[in-house]
């Protein structure tokens, strides 16, 4: 059967998510491999990572591409960045049509398999037929789109409103109708286009996947969708394009990056979400303006990478707080609750590869494990299938598997580890001490939680470390995932002082 794509949105602020709006998108499109073209003067690594970490401001159109995290502003005429353009001209601080109601284009060639754009767009509201939107043309690497080449993006449409724009494919997607709308309205927008880790289906059709949030100008109603585009339709998604046919101007403070952790002065971040075809079901959330760490995040019992990634009230503002503060954060479902067994290990150990290789993050990594993921966190660790910087264990993490596995509470452990060996093989308590040597620890548990011992648990395992590896405690208050096990504060704080 081939892929099906679909399309989600869904506000920033949502707390359960089967209040979430699912849209057939009915889009599909063929995700060819696409050939290195360098837009940018090359640099050396050194450089790329500390351009990408500092970034680059946004002044009116300050245009700018990137290939491996490097900035290179455009010229003053704002079409400098273009790998080539036709019909645009560059009015006060706007990308414009050089004709009123005539399509304007400028293309960058995709040169990775994940990238991102970042724009303001302005809402014509008042001149008719007017559009002006960025995202992805089916053609060739360094050819402008035609009018009739069929397109897929994010912006504002006459009639319309804010939307997901499909040119020559298919009808708009709404994301903020029309009728919502005043004329002259900002809305700051930023996409993420990733091909590295996405969708396939039996047939192993690719899927391009596109992470979108977007917030008035002033930061105000802010929101977030995703959609796929699959290969049933088209042969080729060869360039990031900008269109405008407003004379008056509609797109102004465009940057285009790759890898996606270039810096985004607009609109904070972008979300995507991945589908099981992938191995694993992710939520990767991407900051504004990176500083080029990343933290894997492991669920508790029951939770999985929506619940942890996105919807949670109690876990939401820590994500919030470290995406400020430049962190990207990858939130996998490791197959659901398999108590970091070998399988759940294998798919951490994936993902870790997909933020290195592909997000272009520092290998080294911080872990955050909530319960049952604390173990899991800890399991990982001890493998060493991948540099880690410092664990932050929270929700009274569960360390003793052979503890869990008796407590009557988790019939599935049974399950997932058939043989008592097995599960001993991944037990945090019964792993060598000197496996987490180097690695900072900090527990976050409460004495009056009755699910997960503190003393079982957190206490136990940080007897057993003793002075050989670095181990602190957060004694929070309340029963099981209490929110005074989230804090944001103590994890910002602990990273910090781990970088």
């Amino acid at each position: 059967m081939p892929y099906t794509p679909t399309t989600w949105v869904n506000n920033v602020t949502q707390a359960d998510e089967t209040t979430m709006n699912n849209i057939e998108s009915g889009i599909s499109a063929n995700d060819a491999a696409l050939a290195g073209k360098a837009t940018t003067t090359a640099l050396t690594n050194e450089t790329n990572r500390a351009a990408a970490a500092e970034g680059v401001a946004s002044q009116a159109l300050r245009t700018s591409a990137v290939r491996d995290g490097a900035f290179a502003p455009d010229p003053a005429t704002g079409l400098g960045v273009f790998t080539s353009s036709a019909g645009l001209t560059y009015a006060t601080g706007y990308l414009a049509a050089t004709v009123a109601g005539t399509d304007g284009t400028g293309i960058v060639s995709r040169w990775a398999g994940v990238s991102r754009a970042s724009f303001r767009v302005r809402c014509t509201k008042a001149t008719a037929s007017s559009k002006s939107y960025v995202g992805l043309a089916n053609n060739a690497q360094s050819a402008t789109p035609l009018t009739t080449t069929p397109t897929f993006g994010v912006g504002y449409k006459a009639g319309s409103g804010l939307a997901i724009i499909r040119e020559n494919v298919g009808a708009d997607i709404v994301l903020v109708a029309d009728t919502s709308i005043t004329d002259g309205d900002l809305y700051d927008v930023s996409i993420i286009f990733d091909t590295a880790l996405s969708p396939t289906s039996a047939d192993a059709t690719k899927v391009t996947r596109l992470g979108i949030r977007w917030a008035k100008s002033d930061g105000t109603s802010p929101n977030q969708a995703s959609a796929d585009i699959s290969q049933a339709y088209w042969s080729t998604l060869g360039n990031i394009f900008a269109r405008t046919n407003v004379a008056a101007g509609g797109i102004a403070s465009l940057s285009v990056t790759a890898p996606a952790i270039g810096a985004n002065a607009l609109v904070g971040g972008g979300a995507l979400r991945y589908g099981p075809t992938t191995g694993d079901d992710v939520l990767v959330r991407l900051p504004a303006k990176p500083n080029g760490l990343a933290v894997l995040a492991c669920h508790g019992y029951g939770g999985n990478y929506l619940q942890t990634g996105w919807t949670s009230p109690v876990i939401s503002p820590t994500w919030a707080a470290l995406e400020a503060a430049g962190y990207t954060i990858l939130v996998p479902s490791m197959g659901g609750d398999l108590w970091g067994n070998n399988t759940a290990q294998g798919l951490l150990a994936t993902l870790w590869g997909h933020a290195v290789n592909d997000l272009k993050l520092d290998p080294r990594v911080f872990l955050w494990g909530n319960s049952m993921g604390g173990g899991a966190a800890l399991t990982a660790i001890a493998r060493r299938a991948f540099p880690v910087r410092a664990a932050y264990l929270t929700g009274s993490p569960v360390a003793d598997l052979a503890w869990a596995a008796g407590s009557g509470l988790f019939p599935n452990i049974a399950t997932v580890y058939p043989t008592v060996a097995e599960r001993d093989a991944n037990d945090p308590m019964k792993l060598p001490v000197s496996a987490f040597a180097g690695v900072p620890l900090l527990f976050v548990a409460s004495a009056a939680d009755t699910s997960v011992p503190k003393a079982t648990n957190a206490d136990a395992m940080r007897t057993r470390l003793g002075a050989t590896v670095p181990n602190y405690l957060i004694s929070a208050t309340g029963n099981h995932q209490d929110p005074s096990m989230f804090r944001p504060t103590d994890t910002l704080d602990w990273f910090a002082a781990n970088i």
